[in-house]
Order: C-alpha cells, then structure tokens, then sequence
C-alpha cells in the first residue's frame, strides 16, 4: 500500500511551454508523457475514460486551471503529471477562464480513496495562488520541477534562488 506524504506531491512528468488548441491536443501530449514513463500503459483505455469525464464535468478548478483525473484499468501505478501551456485553451470552465495549467492524475481502478487523496492534494496545491503565480511566472521547466518537488529537478542553487 502506498503511504501518502502529506507535504510532497511526486509528479512523473512535468513539460513546459505545451503547443495545444484543443482538449484532444492535451490528450496527445499526455499520452506522450505516459509513453516515456512506460509503455505498457494503454493510453488509449485512458483517453477514453478523460474523455468521458469531460463531458460528465468539468475538470477544471477556476483561474485557468484544470485537474484531468480517472480511476482507471489503463494504469497499473499512480501516475502525476503536469503541464504548462503556451497558450490558454477552452475547457468549459463554470468561471469561463481558459486554461494554461494542467494537472493529470491518473490511478489504477482500485486506488479508490488514495485517487481521492492525490487529488485533493494537487487541487490544494493548485489553489495556493502564490504557487499558481510562481507556475506562471517561472522560467522554463527546469525551474517548474524545482516548484513542484520533481526529483529530475536541477541541482543548481541559481534555480532554485529563481524558484523561491
């Protein structure tokens, strides 16, 4: 069973500076980002169930921000991704932001109550809006990683001073 650490949040893939004008662009460069992880993760099982939830509700949780979420037989470990858009796009926001951050979180179907938890940790995480501001703000994806606790993160105190 794995055991949540309340003040860090592992994301698998973080990418920067995304080119997307659609939802089904999104699709693409998560699947890709999945695809690099390991590919053995049937995306197109995935898509499906992101797709469905799509048009059930809206992932997004206000000021440019979406969470695309799903329970899953696709995955068979968690799987946290992230991206940053170079250009905000529809999603059907209630407060009609587009958005430009994008969180995945994807879980195996069993994972029912600690899918929950992921996400409400990353919705948390997305909602602290000096965070949102310093996604926003932040150079390049280097320092992206920094931000959210990736271990590819850079080793370099400058990022990190750019970071804070």
């Amino acid at each position: 069973m794995e055991i949540l650490n309340t003040n860090q949040i592992h994301f698998d893939f973080i990418e920067d500076n995304v080119r997307a004008t659609s939802i089904e662009d999104i699709f693409q460069h998560v699947e890709a980002g999945l695809k690099n992880l390991d590919n053995k993760i049937r995306f197109r099982r995935i898509k499906k169930v992101l797709r469905l939830g799509h048009e059930d509700t809206s992932y997004t949780i206000g000021n440019g921000i979406a969470v695309l979420n799903a329970k899953t037989f696709g995955v068979n470990r968690k799987v946290i991704g992230f991206l940053r858009l170079s250009k905000p796009i529809d999603f059907k926001a209630d407060d009609g932001k587009q958005c430009d951050l994008i969180a995945v979180i994807l879980s195996p179907q069993h994972h029912g109550p600690l899918h929950l938890r992921r996400l409400s940790r990353v919705s948390r995480l997305l909602k602290d809006t000096k965070m949102v501001d310093k996604l926003r703000e932040a150079e390049d994806a280097d320092v992206l990683k920094i931000l959210l606790g990736s271990p590819d993160a850079a080793d370099n105190s400058n990022d990190v001073a750019k970071a804070a």
